[in-house]
């Protein structure tokens, strides 16, 4: 945990809400203080946003290496993408 919010802190501290929370198939059940084992996929992801910038953190990795986010309006125009810890990776 602690290398990963090295990381990825900039999209955890002094962020906001997003206009959605996350997407994805999976299912979280959480009862009292209990959260119910969820099976992650590469669909699943989480929002947090700061100004202009949209944080997605995605629950697995993919196995094809492809990432799709389907919560965007065609309003939220994207216009450059980078993965925390590694730098710009090429988007359409």
């Amino acid at each position: 945990m602690a290398k990963w919010i090295k990381i990825c802190s900039e999209g955890v501290y002094g962020t906001r809400p997003f206009r959605v929370s996350g997407e994805g198939p999976a299912n979280v059940i959480i009862e009292g203080f209990k959260e119910v084992e969820v099976s992650w996929s590469s669909a699943d992801y989480r929002f947090t946003k700061k100004g202009n910038i949209l944080y997605a953190f995605m629950l697995r990795y993919p196995a094809n290496l492809v990432a799709v986010l389907t919560s965007l309006l065609p309003t939220e125009m994207v216009r450059s993408v980078r993965v925390l810890g590694e730098g710009a990776v090429p988007f359409e």
